[in-house]
C-alpha cells in the first residue's frame, strides 16, 4: 500500500506541475519568396542591371521615335525582360506617372559566354526592336496587340552592345518579353542579365553547371569538401563554397536543394546518415557564411541509392561520393 501511495503521489505531481520549460525555439526562417516583379524596371541600379531611358511620345505615335532627338524623362534599371501582357495604369513610381504614349530605350554591354548562333523571340504590345552591335535582329516597330517575332544572330564570345527599344501607344494593355536559346541548348529562357555577365559566366564554367528547362545543377566530389567518412567541412572547402554561394545569389528567391550521396561501402543506414549530415553541413555554411536565405535552402540525403557510376571500381565509388546542389526554376 505504501508503494502504491508513493506512485499515486508522483503521478499527481506530474499531472499538476507545469511542463519543464523547453529550450528556446529556433527562429523560423522566412518563407522562400521571389523578388517582386520588377516589370519594366526599378530605380535601383545593381551590378547586373541594364539602364532603360524613358521618353514621352505624342499621342497617335505609331512607331519608335528617334531617341537622339528626344529628351529622357528619367531611367529605370532592369535585370530581365519579362513583362507579361497586362493592364498598366501605375506608371513608373519615382520617375513618372505616365502609363501610355511612352517609350523605353534599354542599352548597355552584355557578355556572350559562348560563340555561336543565338535564337531570340521577342513578344510585345505595342512596338519593339532588338539590336545587337548596332544591327537589327528583330523589328516589331508598330502599333499592335500582343505579338511575336523571331530572329537569329551569330555572336563571338565576349562583350557585345545590346539594345532593346520599346514603345507603348494608347492605354491600357501592354507587355514585353524577350526569350533566348543559346547555341547548343534545346530550350529557351527569359533573357536575364545574369546569364550574360562575365563574372557569373566564369563561375558557371568553373562550377561545371548543368542546366535544363526545370533546374540548374552543380556537383562537387565529396573529397573536395570532406575527409573520408566525415561530415565536418574541410578548411579548403571554403574556396569552393564561396564560389558556389556567389553563383547561387544570382538566383534570388529560387528554391535550392542540397543533396548528399555516397558509395556502397558500409551499411545502407550509415550511408544515409552520412549523406544527410554532409548535405546539412553544406546548407548551414551557405546560410551562415554564403548569405543565402535559410527559407530557400533545403537538404536531402540519398545515401547509396542514386549512384552515377559503377560501385565495383574505385573510380566509380569516388564519383558516387558527392554533393549536388539543385536550383529549382519556378515560373512566375
Amino acid at each position: 500500500m505504501k508503494q502504491f501511495a508513493i506512485r499515486s503521489s508522483l503521478t499527481a505531481l506530474l499531472i499538476v506541475l507545469p511542463a519543464a520549460p523547453r529550450a528556446a525555439a529556433v527562429a523560423q526562417a522566412p518563407p522562400c519568396t521571389r523578388p517582386a516583379d520588377e516589370g519594366f524596371g526599378t530605380t535601383k541600379k545593381t551590378e547586373l542591371s541594364l539602364e532603360g531611358k524613358i521618353y514621352f511620345l505624342p499621342e497617335r505615335t505609331e512607331k519608335l521615335p528617334d531617341f537622339s532627338k528626344g529628351k529622357s524623362q528619367g531611367s529605370v534599371f532592369v535585370e530581365q525582360f519579362d513583362v507579361p501582357p497586362q493592364e498598366f495604369t501605375v506608371g513608373f513610381p519615382g520617375v513618372t506617372n505616365r502609363f501610355e504614349w511612352f517609350a523605353i530605350d534599354y542599352q548597355g554591354l552584355v557578355y556572350v559566354p559562348a560563340a555561336g548562333e543565338y535564337a531570340f523571340k521577342l513578344f510585345s504590345d505595342d512596338g519593339s526592336k532588338l539590336y545587337i552591335d548596332g544591327k537589327v535582329v528583330i523589328d516589331m516597330d508598330r502599333i499592335q496587340g500582343w505579338d511575336l517575332a523571331e530572329g537569329k544572330v551569330k555572336l563571338t564570345q565576349g562583350d557585345h552592345q545590346f539594345r532593346l527599344s520599346y514603345f507603348q501607344g494608347p492605354a491600357t494593355q501592354l507587355g514585353l518579353r524577350l526569350l533566348v536559346t543559346p547555341p547548343g541548348s534545346d530550350f529557351e529562357r527569359v533573357f536575364r542579365l545574369s546569364d550574360f555577365n562575365k563574372a557569373i559566366a566564369e563561375n558557371r564554367r568553373l562550377l561545371g553547371v548543368i542546366e535544363n528547362k526545370d533546374e540548374i545543377r552543380i556537383r562537387f566530389g565529396a573529397e573536395v569538401l570532406f575527409d573520408t567518412g566525415k561530415y565536418v567541412l574541410k578548411p579548403l572547402a571554403e574556396t569552393a563554397l564561396t564560389q558556389l554561394a556567389a553563383f547561387l545569389r544570382a538566383y534570388p528567391g529560387s528554391p535550392i536543394v542540397v543533396e548528399g550521396h555516397t558509395d556502397n561501402v558500409g551499411s545502407a543506414g550509415s550511408n544515409m546518415t552520412l549523406s544527410n549530415q554532409r548535405a546539412q553541413s553544406v546548407r548551414d555554411w551557405l546560410v551562415s557564411q554564403g548569405h543565402l536565405p535559410a527559407g530557400c535552402m533545403a537538404t536531402k540525403g540519398f545515401g547509396l541509392t542514386e549512384p552515377i557510376a559503377d560501385n565495383g571500381t574505385a573510380e566509380g565509388r569516388q564519383k558516387n561520393r558527392r554533393v549536388e546542389i539543385k536550383i529549382e526554376k519556378a515560373e512566375r
